[in-house]
């Protein structure tokens, strides 16, 4: 389906993933990209949190190899993940990702702060936080390597939160997608500020689940006020 806003499955629909015969890894990416707001900057807003990126190397030596490679995890908000940042003027978003079992128990998530960059199996990961949508690719990305992929992993839930004083309609050209990473195709691609509802600030992208031994997608685009207790609200789709 392609109607100017959506390319892939409409709302509530599911197709099977049919990813590259090539591709070693069978990953998928998410990747969300918006323009910055140039009217008001938010240079003097940001404060950098090195100390936070300092913590995780020392509780665990190997990050080292993962900061090095990406060094805008090292600039981060030093805020709270359970609130927005009402009084950023910027245009910044984030994305997240939560893995469930098959029996409805969130067994790990995935987001733009550094604690949580990675999941234990080291097959989700985040690209790091990008605050001002400076940029002509994705902004931030979410990988997902779904071959040998952890036996409790059923569902993956791609979720989008403001982490500004802006709902989601406001943000400049706001696009996710959802990929091939071997090729770079796109299974689903979502313009986010012109669905219904938009002037809102948090956003459930579609769900990636097991069914049979296969992989499928499911596009659910559905939004919500404000951030929630993801672990909990996202067992309303499995």
């Amino acid at each position: 389906m392609s109607d100017g806003l959506i390319t892939g499955p409409k709302p509530s629909e599911a197709i099977e993933l049919v990813l590259a015969e090539n591709s070693p890894r069978q990953r998928i990416v998410a990747g969300l990209s918006w323009n910055q707001n140039d009217e008001k900057a938010s240079a003097g807003y940001v404060r950098t949190n090195i100390g936070n990126s300092i913590g995780v190397i020392l509780r665990n030596p190997d990050m080292l190899g993962y900061f090095v490679k990406n060094p805008d995890m090292m600039s981060q908000k030093d805020d709270d993940d359970a609130t927005r940042e009402t009084d950023d003027p910027s245009f910044d978003l984030d994305l997240l990702c939560y893995g469930f079992d098959e029996d409805g128990h969130c067994k790990d998530y995935v987001t733009p702060n550094a604690y949580n960059a990675i999941d234990k199996s080291e097959k989700i990961y985040h690209s790091g936080d990008d605050m001002d949508g400076v940029g002509d690719l994705d902004d931030e990305q979410i990988h997902i390597e779904l071959k040998d992929i952890d036996d409790h992993y059923n569902h993956f839930f791609f979720v989008i939160e403001s982490d500004c004083m802006h709902h989601i309609e406001a943000i400049d050209e706001p696009h996710i997608r959802i990929a091939d990473a071997m090729n770079n195709e796109n299974i689903l691609n979502i313009r986010i500020d012109q669905l219904p509802k938009s002037n809102q600030y948090a956003l459930v992208v579609c769900q990636i689940f097991k069914k049979d031994d296969k992989w499928y997608l499911q596009n659910i685009s559905e939004f919500t006020e404000e951030r929630q207790n993801w672990t909990e609200y996202l067992k309303k789709y499995l």
